[in-house]
């Protein structure tokens, strides 16, 4: 906060959490949640305000599991806030390898509880944290 003062954040998360790396397509993250903001628009009136990390590069995801948590949160709510980053310094560790974290945050008046096999969702009170590994390519054994 000041030149005299330095602050450290230090955390470890032991959640386990067992996520499926199946069916991965590489995809334009905000795209992909714009995608998702029309289809809700189509069918019901909401007032989304958007604000995405532009420096997200395109990411191997499980394009179903995502829209389907996305349609999840959204459906039935008259506004919400949507952000995408980068978490600095923490990974989501899959078989034995570490990737860097995306976060995409909802904030919505919304109170359902939502899981996944694919991601971990946290929900807190009128908001989710969607954590997403950032994975940039299969290798040639198809393993990440």
């Amino acid at each position: 906060e000041d030149d005299k003062n330095i602050g450290i954040r230090l955390f470890i998360n032991t959640n386990k959490h067992d996520i499926e790396l199946t069916e991965l397509e590489e995809i334009e993250l905000s795209m992909l949640i714009d995608f998702a903001i029309e289809y809700i628009t189509l069918k019901e009136k909401i007032n989304i305000i958007k604000n995405y990390d532009p420096s997200i590069p395109p990411l191997l995801i499980n394009k179903r599991a995502l829209l389907n948590i996305l349609f999840e949160i959204l459906e039935n709510q008259k506004k919400a806030t949507i952000s995408t980053k980068i978490e600095i310094g923490e990974y989501i560790k899959i078989k034995n390898k570490k990737y860097p974290v995306i976060d995409i945050i909802i904030n919505t008046n919304s109170k359902k509880e939502i899981t996944s096999p694919y991601f971990e969702v946290l929900n807190n009170k009128n908001e989710y944290i969607i954590k997403i590994p950032l994975i940039k390519e299969i290798d040639e054994n198809n393993n990440t």
